[in-house]
């Protein structure tokens, strides 16, 4: 579900991937994917802030800029915005092939434990919290 669009940060050398924003989506399937990228990162790190051996996700930013990509089609129906879906035809709704609502509750243990991971925040999205310099 990615339309991120990357570019070399100036100096650093570093890929940036710009997030997009999805008009289709709900904003409840957003968030679940922010904590679920938060939780990712966390499991990157090992205790006390050391972070493994390996690739790590690329650093990325919220872009202002609207994805021009079509929604996924037979995802569940509370993964659209309602209002995408008041605005389709019913034939915009049938090519969507809309399945069940699916729950997008995040036990609150977890969101916690995901919390302190900030995938904007460089130092952390790229492994260097913890390192001496």
């Amino acid at each position: 579900m990615s339309s991120d669009e990357s570019e070399h940060d100036v100096g650093h050398g570093e890929r940036i991937y710009h997030i997009t924003r999805k008009t289709w989506r709900s904003a409840a399937v957003t968030d679940a994917l922010r904590v679920l990228d938060k939780l990712h990162l966390r499991m990157r790190y090992q205790e006390q802030w050391n972070a493994t051996a390996g690739a790590w996700p690329h650093l990325r930013t919220l872009s202002s800029q609207v994805s021009n990509r079509k929604p996924l089609s037979g995802l569940p129906k509370n993964f659209y915005a309602q209002d995408y879906i008041s605005s389709l035809t019913s034939e915009g709704l049938d090519d969507l092939l809309l399945q069940e609502d699916m729950p997008l509750d995040i036990p609150q243990a977890i969101a916690v434990l995901a919390g302190p991971y900030d995938v904007f925040d460089r130092q952390t999205a790229l492994g260097s919290v913890g390192r001496c310099s």
